[in-house]
């Protein structure tokens, strides 16, 4: 009877695999069951497809499937049968794992778990962005429940069917017939691709107890071990955001420092772990950098580092902290990476004895009168910028431009102490570490930049070498003269709205 079986499979598989430039149409061979169809029939219906033998019937590919798993179509009722073909297709083909999974149902007989009613119902109404575009995570039961697992699996079902039923499996692998089956269906949802979009479907994952590494475009996201991505949306989000915001940083860098970007930047790229970590950081190697994400606005700070420092280079940290905050603040609206938003409500006025509770800073004696100082620099940038940019901006700037008066942190931490916290050794051997913070940092790269132009700046960071050779003073020189000439008090140095939207 397994030979049965394995003739009827051929009928089925014909409609994927066949060669032929017009595809063969479904038919109710595929659902005859066992019982009713003799050795005699069965050979009678294997004559009609106009196949000779078994091996004409079934392609090289799909035979390679059912032999990997060893396990025939139909022998098992549950939904193993579809998770072993789907991970095996997704290894033999460069597509889309919902594709991988649509070939697997089709192979294995699988029987969806909701109507493609309850499909179209689900995308018209709540489904989010990533599952309309099949996100590979919303067929992970760590970050979907197993009725959303269901609707992906049933969706990418449909899908495929309707399309192998139109368009041969070479066009299936390479094109998107997704809004040809929305109108088909009466599905009203609409749904746009933009870049990213289109980098996540095309992605090819990797998966090995729990762990996936995903590669999207030239960048690898590693996930399944974190616990602070809660659902296969946010993880959508944090990938397509996270790609978004790298872009971003090259842009701004290429538009800055174009010499610079051209020969060390250009071809650099990330391998981003999601993690429960305190803090994010990048070790840099030589192809960019391995980057632990602890929260998704980390992203494109952690990026700059990975595009401007290099393995075994200079240990001037407050300018690669510098460097990665002054651009990373122009994604997101300003938001930045170590954030002020504690910080806000203070520089409105507005605090309590739970500010102090809460916050750092122990040392409340000699900060407070300083924090207080630092609303007039707000308020400034307030008066003068308004909504275009963010109160965490505003308070951070006014903070570092307070450590730069000051040579003093007033966050309860210099860089020094970052780098400890991180553990990443060898961190903030300069002795403005030791005085500044990542506003004061932030602030001094600019006026950096303003006097000896990114190209300079960044590939001193970058290659190294000796600080007063390069700038004709050392970095305490630098930033004596930054303080005693005042230049750095509201120099706004974000010319123009945020504009990545």
């Amino acid at each position: 009877m397994k030979g049965i079986r394995v003739a009827l499979l051929g009928v089925m598989m014909t409609v994927i695999f066949c060669a032929c430039e017009k595809p063969v149409q479904f038919t109710e061979q595929t659902s005859v069951t066992e019982q009713e169809v003799s050795v005699e029939e069965a050979t009678e219906e294997v004559a009609e497809t106009e196949v000779e033998t078994l091996s004409e019937l079934l392609s090289e590919d799909a035979r390679k499937i059912v032999d990997f798993t060893g396990v025939e179509p139909g022998e098992y009722e549950d939904i193993r049968d579809l998770n072993y073909y789907t991970e095996y297709v997704d290894s033999m083909y460069d597509i889309p794992y919902w594709k991988a999974s649509g070939t697997a149902a089709m192979i294995c007989g699988y029987e969806p778990a909701k109507t493609q009613e309850q499909v179209v119902a689900y995308l018209n109404s709540r489904a989010p962005k990533g599952f309309v575009l099949l996100f590979e995570a919303f067929f992970n039961k760590k970050y979907a429940t197993d009725e959303i697992v269901e609707y992906a699996q049933s969706y990418a079902y449909y899908l495929t069917k309707a399309t192998l039923e139109k368009h041969s499996f070479a066009e299936f692998m390479t094109e998107d017939y997704r809004g040809e089956w929305f109108k088909s269906v009466g599905c009203t949802r609409e749904y746009e691709y933009d870049e990213y979009d289109r980098l996540i479907e095309n992605g090819k994952s990797y998966r090995k107890e729990g762990i996936t590494e995903f590669k999207v475009g030239k960048h690898m996201w590693v996930y399944g071990g974190e616990n602070w991505v809660r659902s296969a949306q946010e993880l959508y989000d944090v990938i397509h955001d996270g790609y978004k915001g790298f872009d971003y940083m090259e842009e701004l860098v290429k538009a800055d420092a174009p010499a610079f970007f051209e020969t060390y930047a250009k071809d650099r790229y990330a391998v981003v772990e999601l993690a429960d970590k305190e803090w994010s950081y990048t070790k840099v190697t030589d192809y960019g950098g391995w980057i632990t994400l602890a929260w998704a606005l980390h992203a494109p700070h952690e990026y700059m580092h990975a595009l401007t420092l290099r393995a075994g280079g200079p240990d001037v940290m407050w300018m690669g902290e510098g460097v990665a905050e002054s651009y990373s603040f122009m994604n997101l609206k300003g938001e930045g990476y170590l954030n002020a938003f504690d910080y806000i409500e203070f520089m409105k006025g507005n605090v309590s004895e739970d500010f102090w509770k809460d916050s750092e800073l122990s040392d409340r004696q000699r900060v407070e009168p300083l924090l207080v100082e630092c609303r007039e620099a707000f308020n400034s940038y307030k008066e003068m910028f308004g909504d275009d940019y963010t109160e965490n901006l505003y308070t951070y700037l006014a903070m570092g431009e307070k450590e730069i008066e000051t040579k003093e942190s007033l966050f309860g931490f210099n860089v020094t102490d970052a780098y400890e916290i991180t553990r990443i050794p060898g961190g903030g051997k300069d002795t403005v570490a030791d005085e500044l913070s990542y506003p004061g940092a932030t602030v001094l790269v600019k006026e950096m930049i303003k006097d000896f132009g990114a190209d300079k700046v960044l590939t001193y960071l970058y290659v190294g070498g000796d600080f007063e050779k390069a700038f004709g003073m050392t970095s305490a020189e630098y930033l004596e003269k930054v303080r005693v000439r005042g230049s750095y008090k509201l120099n706004f140095f974000y010319n123009t709205p945020y504009t990545n939207d």
